[in-house]
């Protein structure tokens, strides 16, 4: 029995996905003081935008913050903060942050550098790291050439030209879902294929946002692909749930959505992590029945 909960613990450990934040990484809650400290120590500011419940947030955490590489260059280089966007609205709604999670790589006055919506693996994070890195090394080399650049419009003052602002968006929607498609993130570039085809449905990057959702469902591959993230995604969500009614004691309820998660992606390691699940409820169950007195008049003298 203890040998089955130390492989059942090892396989939790390896499928479930981190409802903490990454620990290798030292991130910064407060968003004033780390902004304080990155213009005393001159280092740029990582900004790490998201929920909870936000599942790709999760996945950016649990892969790309846990890489050796892109941890050392954030920690030698960077202010990083994890901003909740439900605890920090205003200041998710100055920085005109809409979709989750969205990193911002900021110089030490504030100015945006770098931008990106959705999840980003490890290679790609540390090229937005590196390229914000390079703008910075070149702003201080030009300063020394030229007269200083003004300040940076802010978010507030940039709202004044909404039609402006409006194409800014598209354009970053739609880098960022080609981003992804590259990336393998089907299911998250038709997501943001549909917003852009939604909400700038007058713009050409909606018509380009099309072409990109044609052309995944003419690659059966790609297709696939994106069927099988979904079914991912539902069976992350039925666990995590599942996990919450063994919790608070509904264990049928948690039963079948186990279940659920074994039909829908049997071969995948989370589907196993649930029959091992099973099993344990099933034994605490008939120990439970075994311990009732119930049992115990029924049996023989």
């Amino acid at each position: 029995m203890t040998q089955r909960l130390f492989v059942f613990t090892v396989l939790l450990s390896a499928v479930v996905p981190h409802s903490s934040f990454a620990q290798d990484i030292r991130w910064r809650y407060d968003y004033t003081p780390a902004r304080r400290d990155a213009a005393q120590q001159q280092k740029l500011i990582l900004l790490d935008i998201g929920t909870e419940q936000c599942f790709w947030c999760k996945k950016l955490d649990a892969i790309t913050f846990r890489d050796p590489t892109v941890i050392r260059l954030i920690e030698s280089r960077f202010i990083p903060i994890k901003v909740d966007a439900n605890r920090e609205p205003r200041l998710v709604s100055a920085l005109q942050v809409q979709s989750y999670p969205t990193l911002l790589v900021a110089a030490p006055d504030g100015h945006i550098l770098e931008r990106h919506e959705g999840f980003v693996g490890p290679t790609e994070m540390k090229r937005l790291l590196e390229n914000a890195l390079a703008k910075t090394s070149q702003s201080v080399a030009s300063a020394s050439e030229t007269t200083p650049a003004p300040a940076p419009m802010s978010p507030e003052a940039s709202r004044t030209n909404p039609l402006s602002l409006r194409a800014e968006e598209a354009r970053r929607l739609l880098a960022t879902a080609r981003a992804e498609l590259g990336s393998g993130c089907v299911l998250s570039c038709l997501e943001r294929c549909r917003r852009l085809a939604t909400d700038f449905g007058d713009l050409p990057e909606a018509d380009a946002a099309r072409a990109l959702q044609r052309h995944i469902a003419a690659q059966n591959e790609l297709a696939r692909k994106a069927q099988g993230e979904l079914t991912a995604h539902l069976c992350d969500l039925y666990w995590e749930r599942a996990a919450e009614l063994l919790r608070t004691e509904r264990t049928e309820e948690a039963v079948e959505l186990l279940d659920l998660v074994i039909r829908l992606n049997p071969e995948s390691t989370r589907a196993q992590a649930a029959r091992l699940e099973l099993l344990r409820v099933q034994r605490r169950l008939a120990d439970a029945a075994a311990r009732s007195p119930d049992a115990v008049r029924g049996q023989s003298p």
